[in-house]
This record gives structure tokens, sequence and C-alpha cells, in this order.
């Protein structure tokens, strides 16, 4: 499913390249629709105790700092894998640890939620469309 990431960098848009070191803000590149309109920006949820206290990635239509900043690591230089991480945000917690997203699985469904595990994932650029 395709996402979009904004950066709190001044740019001028489009913003064409994301750094590693950068926080990161996600959203689902779908629009929303009058049925499902919960938002697409993606947060941390508070600990969820009917789940361990696992912490889930949830999806909001408003931004909830800190809990809206992930960054993106490469696994090692020659892989074309990276893994999502979940850091707060440094002006609010410079102390507070970052966290991998991972895979997780509750009442059958597989959940993106803070784990030991990172979920690895591999990006394409989308190429701009020339149809109007």
């Amino acid at each position: 499913m395709p996402v979009k990431f904004f950066t709190r960098l001044p740019t001028h848009p489009p913003f064409d390249v994301i750094r590693e070191t950068n926080e990161v803000e996600i959203m689902f590149s779908i629009p929303s629709t009058p049925r499902c309109d919960n938002g697409t920006y993606w947060m941390v949820d508070n600990p969820d105790m009917t789940a361990r206290g696992t912490r889930f990635v949830v999806t909001s239509a408003i931004k909830i700092a800190p809990n809206i900043w992930f960054n993106i690591e490469k696994l090692s230089k020659t892989s074309p894998f990276y893994k999502l991480r979940h850091c707060p945000s440094r002006s609010i917690c410079p102390t507070c640890p970052c966290s991998d997203v991972g895979l997780t699985i509750l009442k059958g469904y597989r959940r993106l939620a803070l784990t030991n595990q990172p979920f690895m994932v591999v990006f394409k650029k989308v190429q701009k469309s020339t149809d109007a």
C-alpha cells in the first residue's frame, strides 16, 4: 500500500530525498472516504493492556506528537531492505529510545507494532503519471 513521508525540515515541495537520519511522519497515500474517515497518519498508540502492553501502530486524522515520528534505517550496506523505527520526538524526549516496528498477530490479524523483530521493507519510488 503506498505511503507518503514528510519531514520537519524547512523545504520547498516536492521534497524527493529522505535521509536515514530524518525524523519522518508517515501517512497512507489513499483518499479517505465518508464511510472510513479515520485518517491516514501513522502513530504509535498507548500500550494495549489486553495485548500484554503491546504498542500498536494505528492511523489517526490528528497528528499527536511525540507518537508520530519514525526513522528509516537500512539493514546493511549491501541489503536492499530497510526497517522502520518509532523514535519519540527528540525535541520532546531526547533520551527516549527508538523501537523497531514489526509484525505481531492479534486475534488472527497481522498488525504493525513496536517489537524486537523489525519488519523488513523495500521502497519503490512512485512514478508520476502524465495522465490528467
